[in-house]
């Protein structure tokens, strides 16, 4: 049971933005038609059909392509990225199947001539056999997907430390004076002391190390205006959407289905790089 909870509780990447949602929604939509058209896996009384079955198989795949779409798509907008775990994939794509049975039920008017569509009976049958299609189809991909990933982003990981490791100790540079939101915030700060940023809305959660301890300070000021003020400092990284690091004080990195996670210096951290940073982060460390 323990195994289990730690299972469900590994982190895992949050993929449903741009151009990955495409990618993942287009071949489930593909899959779901042949498998209805092929398989026939539920009675329908042919006389109730409106039209060909072929119709209603390529219909209610793309209503489910479409409720998958616009679910995980709305969910994006809020999700964090580095909470995001294997229990909350499976929950959102539960969510995500549901909203699909409802769309089809919603349009069972449009497929079938029967004076019992809107009912409690059949929403109960459409919801049901949504999950009954989806449920081992996305529960088999989530799995072999994160077995796949942490494979991989460990592997990686051990190479790039066997390797030797992050960028090196920084040479002593003059402090850079960065402005904020508001101007009374403006403040002054010490790369050699930086370790890394972590967003928040508006708001710049800012770590630096002070003999040996770990400050944190908040800024009103967002990440990418931040990046664009220290991008000329050796070995700060944007390593993810919400976090910019300091490599020079970086001292561990191991893998995991996300990506990599950095550990620094005055035990800060541990930091994520996503997986789409991954290149970008190797090419800044010497090997």
């Amino acid at each position: 049971m323990q195994g289990l909870i730690a299972f469900f509780g590994q982190s895992y990447p949050f993929s449903y933005r741009g151009r990955s949602l495409v990618i993942f929604v287009l071949p489930l939509t593909l899959l779901t038609f042949i498998f209805l058209y092929l398989f026939e896996p539920f009675n329908v009384y042919v006389p109730e059909q409106r039209m060909a079955f072929v119709w209603i198989c390529l219909i209610q795949s793309l209503a489910a392509g479409l409720a998958f779409f616009v679910t995980l798509r709305l969910v994006a907008s809020w999700v964090n990225d580095r909470g995001w775990t294997i229990l909350k994939e499976m929950l959102l794509l539960t969510l995500a199947l549901f909203m699909a049975g409802l769309v089809l039920f919603l349009i069972r008017d449009f497929l079938y001539d029967n004076p019992y569509n809107w009912s409690w009976k059949y929403l109960y049958e459409e919801v049901r056999n949504t999950f009954l299609v989806g449920v081992l189809l996305i529960a088999t991909g989530v799995s072999l997907n994160f077995s796949r990933l942490l494979r991989h982003h460990k592997a990686s990981a051990k190479a790039l430390q066997l390797a030797g490791g992050m960028a090196g100790k920084q040479d002593p540079i003059q402090p850079l004076y960065i402005k904020t939101l508001l101007k009374g915030d403006h403040f002054w700060l010490d790369p050699s002391g930086f370790l890394f940023a972590r967003s928040d809305g508006n708001y710049l959660e800012i770590f630096s190390e002070k003999d040996g301890q770990a400050i944190r300070s908040i800024k009103r000021v967002t990440i990418k205006e931040f990046e664009k003020q220290v991008a000329h400092l050796p070995g700060f990284l944007r390593t993810h959407r919400c976090c910019l690091v300091n490599l020079n004080k970086v001292t561990a990195v191991r893998g995991n289905a996300q990506g990599y996670l950095l550990s620094l210096e005055a035990e800060a951290g541990p930091v994520p790089v996503a997986r789409n940073m991954i290149p970008a982060f190797k090419a800044m460390i010497r090997p």
